[in-house]
């Protein structure tokens, strides 16, 4: 899909308001004057929409006046003045980048018409990445990413406003000089020459420059990897009928996370039992591989289990995918992950989880083996295990059984563990940790602890194509893996009230 101009900008006013609308400090007349306020101090002016308007039209006025025509844009003075309302969350960050990508994206036509299409060729690169290009198309100016910079696209959009070194190329060409040779074929193709096109509008002298940057740059070792799209399959205790579930699923791009896309269930809405749960899952994928997003954009497909606490130890990873003889593990081709029902709808749990999962790569982070001699001998008696995991250090907790229902310690370590606030969980499916399970726990969290489930995919896949039959260790390792940033259950922001571009309900 290519996005004309108009629809780019239209695309960001809406994505601004949908962050707006989910920031909980901006809730009622005052606190909207807040934020006002603080535009005002940002910028020394501020819109003022009329007060007799909804909620969501008062946002949307106030987002069009930030980005009116031939006027300066203060989208980036709106996030400096969340920054003031509501620091550090989510949809602040958002906002920062928002502001960005629409000073990018009306001063860089020959990027338009592939504007969606590198949007998601440059999101799937990991953090790590993202920081080794800023620092490279920087000199070492900037070495740690801004705190609202997660890939190579934020990297991307963030640098665009800086301006070049003496004779040298603004940071953001050298950047994609770069990711050029990273994504290498008619990819990077590309993408060098929309870059050494935009350059050669400015000046030839620029455009050489590329030319130049291209030519003694070394070509990387490991090339980009692609946008992550989420298959988040929930399955939820059915309030009707006991023993059944409710299995409901959708998909997210990580390219545009706010948006959603249903995947139908072979039953839905129909109550599935236990023992149909595998059924029902493998028609789920097969519904996903079809979408027509899915196959468009090209993304890695990772599988997210959203579980209660009971059905936590359900073995998904090697639950079978495909066709009646033709079926194999869900691990042999997707990456795949557990996710807590009960933390997402327990908001007073949220905050421990939040500040745990922002130490989750920082130095001094590491993991917590849980002891069963650690545990009170009184099952009903949490005070001594919650002490011990509420240490800050510790982002990753490995139960010492599995959390399954009927096991004496294992349901109430997860549930302890997860009410402190642990973004990570580690267990086996069937037995108790022994030395075998927490060597290769450590093994697998050496290094970034944001690589882990990557770690384990592979670990599975390797597991299973040197059918180790007699070493299923991977294969019965279980990972909860809760990013509290990536809410599976964002709601998809509302069409406005009128599609009149200059009515009162408009972006």
């Amino acid at each position: 899909m290519v996005e004309a101009p108009d629809e780019m900008q239209k695309r960001i006013r809406i994505d601004v308001v949908g962050a707006l609308l989910r920031i909980t400090a901006l809730t009622g007349p005052a606190a909207r004057n807040e934020l006002l306020l603080a535009l005002r101090d940002e910028v020394g002016r501020s819109p003022e929409p009329p007060e007799n308007l909804t909620t969501r039209m008062w946002y949307g006025a106030l987002v069009r006046s930030c980005t009116q025509d031939g006027e300066p844009c203060l989208l980036p003075g709106l996030a400096r003045a969340l920054d003031q309302v509501d620091p550090g969350s989510h949809q602040t960050l958002t906002v920062h980048r928002l502001a960005e990508e629409w000073n990018a994206a009306v001063t860089l036509p020959r990027f338009a018409p592939r504007w969606d299409w590198l949007r998601g060729r440059l999101t799937g690169p990991a953090a790590g990445t993202a920081a080794d290009l800023l620092t490279f198309a920087t000199h070492g100016r900037l070495t740690e990413l801004p705190s609202h910079c997660g890939t190579v696209w934020d990297v991307f959009l963030h640098l665009y406003g800086h301006t070049a070194p003496p004779g040298g190329l603004p940071p953001w060409m050298l950047l994609m000089v770069r990711v050029s040779k990273l994504l290498g074929g008619t990819d990077g193709h590309e993408v060098f020459v929309l870059t050494r096109n935009t350059a050669k509008d400015e000046s030839p002298e620029l455009a050489h420059r590329v030319d130049l940057a291209r030519r003694t740059s070394t070509a990387p070792a490991v090339a980009l990897p692609r946008a992550t799209d989420y298959l988040v399959i929930s399955i939820d205790p059915h309030s009707r009928v006991t023993g059944q579930y409710a299995v409901k699923s959708w998909l997210q791009s990580q390219v545009d996370p706010d948006r959603i896309e249903t995947v139908p269930g072979p039953e839905a809405p129909h109550p599935v039992g236990r023992a149909g749960l595998e059924d029902a899952v493998n028609e789920i994928v097969s519904q996903a591989e079809r979408v027509e997003g899915v196959r468009r954009r090209r993304a890695e497909l990772r599988l997210e289990f959203v579980l209660p606490l009971e059905l936590l130890n359900l073995p998904v990873h090697r639950w079978s995918a495909g066709r009646p003889g033709a079926q194999a593990a869900l691990a042999a081709r997707y990456e795949v992950v557990i996710r807590s029902l009960d933390r997402l709808r327990n908001q007073d749990w949220h905050r421990v989880w939040l500040q745990r999962w922002q130490r989750l790569d920082k130095p001094g982070s590491t993991s917590k083996f849980i002891s069963p001699a650690g545990f009170a001998p009184d099952p009903g008696n949490l005070s001594q295990l919650v002490a011990q995991l509420n240490e800050e250090q510790f982002v990753v907790a490995v139960l010492s059984e599995p959390p399954e229902p009927g096991w004496p310690r294992g349901p109430r370590e997860a549930e302890a563990a997860l009410w402190t606030g642990m973004p990570v969980l580690l267990w086996h499916h069937t037995m108790e940790t022994n030395a075998e399970v927490k060597r290769l726990v450590r093994n697998l969290i050496k290094g970034r602890l944001s690589d882990l489930p990557t770690k384990v995919a592979v670990a599975r896949r390797r597991g299973l194509a040197q059918h180790r039959a007699q070493n299923p260790m991977t294969q019965h390792l279980a990972v909860l893996w809760d990013d509290p940033d990536r809410n599976p259950y964002t709601p998809v922001p509302q069409p406005f009230a009128s599609d009149d571009p200059v009515g009162p309900g408009a972006v």
